[in-house]
């Protein structure tokens, strides 16, 4: 076979139809195979994408360079050879990042004893029924149910509304006064306000999703995402006032009633490591966890 040069590009609006038709062949439930991720956090971790056959290809560089498994359809071993050589022109062993234990599998079937995994615990995406989150039904919600009843009576003029064109600066002044409030405006959360700059300014030509609280007319949550699978809605961001007592479990269930009762499955992405956000994720009861390792391709001895 000819010797086919991979032409990585920083990915663009644009990109959006080739790559949603082509991660929908693979139907993987891993938030990193979203679009919105991929545009979003492209400047962060270097993100860079290309298209060989009917396969979606992705490389980033963050400490280290490493790829996505091919998502699409064909001969995915071909596929892996051509990323091969092209770690091998960046003088690097071929990696694997966001690697399943389905990704793995098929790794393992292709390339037996080839690869050295090490676990990622910090990047497992949190999948729930969507039934749940939208009943919070059962003794396991209970502290929900009471956050919730005490966000209801401490503000009865609460109101709902579907994030569009309309609403879209409140976001953003909203998450503005949330760093102020919340995080003290550190500048360890630059990356996130490009990332929701970017969702916020194409938020339509995305695909994004989204609702807000507002009481007495001012915004005090708000969630976004987007469909991953048919039966699996991907949520990018959720920021709630910590102060306003039941603002984050209100504005995640009525979302969740308003919007994703056409989706079996949420998948509210990962805890990035932070203890407390763990817990948080935790005490949702997730239906499972989409485990991810590293896959690194061992020395020839």
């Amino acid at each position: 076979m000819q010797q086919v040069l991979l032409d990585f590009k920083e990915p663009t609006i644009s990109d959006r139809d080739w790559v949603t038709e082509l991660t929908s062949y693979a139907n993987f439930n891993n938030s990193e195979y979203s679009f919105g991720s991929t545009y979003m956090w492209r400047r962060y971790i270097n993100k860079r994408i290309t298209r060989y056959k009917d396969f979606f290809l992705a490389r980033a560089c963050l400490r280290q360079c490493a790829y996505l498994f091919p998502a699409g359809k064909g001969d995915v071993r071909e596929a892996i050879e051509l990323l091969r050589a092209d770690a091998e022109e960046n003088d690097q062993p071929l990696r694997f990042y966001s690697v399943t234990p389905e990704i793995r599998r098929q790794l393992d079937e292709l390339y037996p004893g080839q690869f050295e995994y090490e676990d990622c615990r910090y990047a497992y995406d949190y999948v729930y029924e969507s039934s749940d989150l939208i009943s919070l039904s059962g003794r396991k919600y209970h502290g929900k149910r009471n956050h919730i009843s005490r966000f209801d009576q401490d503000n009865p003029n609460w109101t709902y509304e579907d994030i569009d064109h309309h609403n879209l600066c409140d976001c953003w002044d909203m998450f503005e006064e949330w760093l102020q409030e919340d995080k003290n405006g550190s500048s360890s959360y630059d990356d996130e306000m490009l990332a929701l700059r970017d969702t916020l300014d194409y938020f339509d030509e995305l695909g994004m999703q989204g609702g807000l609280l507002r009481v007495g007319g001012k915004v005090i949550a708000f969630t976004i995402g987007e469909p991953l699978t048919d039966d699996c809605f991907d949520l990018h961001f959720e920021k709630a006032f910590s102060a306003i007592q039941g603002a984050y479990p209100k504005i995640n269930q009525v979302f969740a009633q308003k919007r994703l009762s056409g989706y079996r499955y949420i998948n509210r992405e990962e805890d990035m490591g932070i203890e407390g956000l763990r817990r948080a994720k935790l005490s949702y009861q997730p239906a499972f966890l989409v485990e991810k390792s590293y896959a690194v391709w061992k020395d020839e001895e």
